[in-house]
């Protein structure tokens, strides 16, 4: 099972805390609750974090373990022209 992940827009030593619209849809669109996982990005790293402290417009995390993530793949993209009248 895949966790959502979240950007954190706060972080304090072990806690990340979602603020604003983020932390409204957290809140009240997908009704989270306290003690619900999901993975924390904060800055370069993903933590794994907890929910703590729910607002209406804040939401607090105790982060956990770093996530391992899968290394980026080169990729290249390759774009035709067509004329314009036909694209």
């Amino acid at each position: 099972m895949t966790r959502r992940r979240w950007i954190a827009d706060e972080v304090s030593g072990s806690r990340a805390f979602l603020v604003g619209a983020h932390a409204q849809h957290l809140s009240q669109v997908l009704r989270a609750r306290i003690g619900q996982e999901f993975n924390i990005t904060t800055g370069n790293k993903v933590r794994r974090g907890q929910i703590t402290a729910i607002t209406a417009d804040r939401v607090e995390f105790e982060l956990g373990d770093v996530v391992a993530t899968p290394t980026s793949v080169q990729l290249t993209l390759v774009l035709s022209i067509f004329k314009f009248d036909r694209m």
